[in-house]
């Protein structure tokens, strides 16, 4: 039930364990700081390994892995980021906040969407 955008996407992305890595490293972090160096620290692992995606199907991309490897604790993780990060350090961190924010908020109404569907 992926949006068409998402689903190629996933023709792009090659399928590797070190995806799920970076999303394990980044529940794993103990600080916002930690866990925004692991998300970037992914972005940047997709752009050398998937050179011909752009900025615009950086939240596709998420959104695939998202739905793929499912995270567990994903809401609280970007709660604590947003509580406690730095909020005087603009640039690349608040855009990769943003856009895992936007990638788990689409997967969520993902979901839910699907659940209406079940229901009508």
């Amino acid at each position: 039930h992926l949006p068409k955008d998402v689903k190629k996407i996933s023709h792009k992305l090659p399928l590797k364990k070190t995806y799920k890595k970076f999303l394990k490293h980044f529940e794993q972090s103990h600080t916002p700081s930690k866990k925004l160096n692991s998300i970037v620290h992914l972005v940047k692992v997709i752009g050398n390994e998937s050179p011909d995606l752009t900025a615009d199907d950086l939240i596709s991309a998420l959104i695939f892995m998202l739905v793929k490897y499912s995270p567990t604790r994903i809401y609280s993780n970007l709660g604590f980021i947003d509580d406690f990060r730095n909020h005087t350090n603009n640039g690349m961190y608040e855009y990769i906040y943003v856009t895992l924010f936007s990638a788990v908020k689409a997967v969520h109404d993902l979901k839910r969407y699907k659940k209406i569907k079940e229901y009508v």
